[in-house]
């Protein structure tokens, strides 16, 4: 690691570089160790950092406007309120990393390597599970950029370029998208409600499971993009059968009626939410059917044909798959953990079951 009065004295010689006074140096910090560090509200505009290890420092409130950051690790980097507009980050990592109200306007994050020799696809921009929220992407390149599960509520990325990104499970609340060119993305399980995608260009786009209440798509080109199929709501036995269920379930047996949907074709059914726990749903054809925070926990399941299957962030604790078919089912955000068991009248044996 470099040593701290080192990056002192060539900070100091920066900011007389920046405003043009006698004895200015422009911080040239290729490929250093600058771990743990401190840079934040310093003025650090155009400095020459490629593949500089930056893990774990702070540059809250820091102007890094225009710098080459190219292949640099920010990993778990504190970027709250920093200006990085303009600025080289093409194969930055930046999991994990703090841009909260960031301003990234113009910023190129598309995909790059040191490596000449790099497969085709390496060097992805990585900002999974950043922090991004309220942060500024407008006009940015962020082509095939990687991230996954980032927050980014009422982020701007008006006009920027998303091409083949992948936003699995993002959260983009609010977010401001329109004229983004999203083409060939992928937002499969994100939340995007509220979103504005006026006029984006979304053809290709994958966005099965993704939460879409009152989402605007207007005037935007969703040609060949892969949405949840229409689901239709439950059939009125179906309905009753559910309601008596949730009866057995919160009266551990003593009211309603146990769900058995042993081999019913439920293909296409909204089952969203539903409290299915302990069912016997085995041998059922569910097909493209909408199972989107269920309660299944110790549910049988075993012989039934989910395949496309929505069943994002339900609890499948305990559940009964031997021999289903999951082909193409949607499990993200699943809890597939262990739970104690229940007899024929809901009530706790002291059990642990589990997969």
């Amino acid at each position: 690691m470099a040593e701290l009065d080192e990056i002192k004295e060539i900070v100091k010689k920066h900011w007389l570089f920046i405003l043009g006074r006698p004895n200015g140096q422009r911080a040239i910090l290729t490929a250093r160790d600058l771990t743990n560090l401190d840079f934040g509200g310093l003025n650090l505009q155009s400095v020459v950092a490629p593949k500089a290890d930056f893990t774990n420092s702070s540059f809250a409130g820091t102007d890094l406007s225009f710098a080459d950051l190219f292949g640099a690790n920010l990993e778990s980097a504190d970027c709250t309120g920093a200006d990085l507009h303009k600025a080289d980050l093409r194969g930055v990592r930046l999991h994990g990393a703090k841009l909260i109200s960031a301003d990234l306007e113009g910023a190129d994050l598309r995909a790059g390597s040191y490596d000449p020799f790099a497969r085709e696809g390496t060097g992805k921009t990585d900002l999974s599970g950043a922090s991004m929220d309220a942060a500024v992407f407008k006009n940015a390149i962020l082509d095939r950029v990687f991230m996954v599960d980032a927050t980014c509520l009422s982020a701007d990325f008006r006009g920027a370029s998303m091409v083949e990104a992948d936003l699995s499970d993002v959260d983009l609340t609010g977010a401001n998208l329109s004229h983004a060119k999203l083409k060939g993305a992928v937002l499969a399980g994100a939340d995007l409600c509220g979103t504005n995608f006026k006029g984006a260009l979304l053809a290709g786009a994958d966005l099965r499971g993704a939460l879409l209440d009152r989402t605007d798509f207007s005037e935007a080109d969703v040609r060949d993009a892969d949405f949840d199929a229409p689901k239709r709501p439950p059939r009125n036995e179906l309905s009753k059968k559910i309601a008596l269920h949730k009866l057995w379930v919160d009266s551990q047996g003593a009211q309603g009626e146990r769900a058995v949907l042993a081999n019913a074709d439920l293909s296409h059914s909204d089952l969203a939410g539903a409290d299915l726990s302990a069912a016997d749903m085995s041998g059922a054809v569910l097909i493209d059917a909408r199972m989107s925070n269920c309660k299944l926990t110790m549910c049988n399941l075993g012989r039934t044909d989910l395949t496309r299957a929505n069943l994002m962030n339900s609890d499948m604790r305990g559940v009964n798959l031997t021999n289903s078919k999951i082909t193409r089912a949607n499990l993200r955000k699943v809890d597939l953990g262990t739970v104690k068991g229940r007899d024929s009248g809901g009530r706790a044996t002291g059990n642990t079951k589990g997969h």
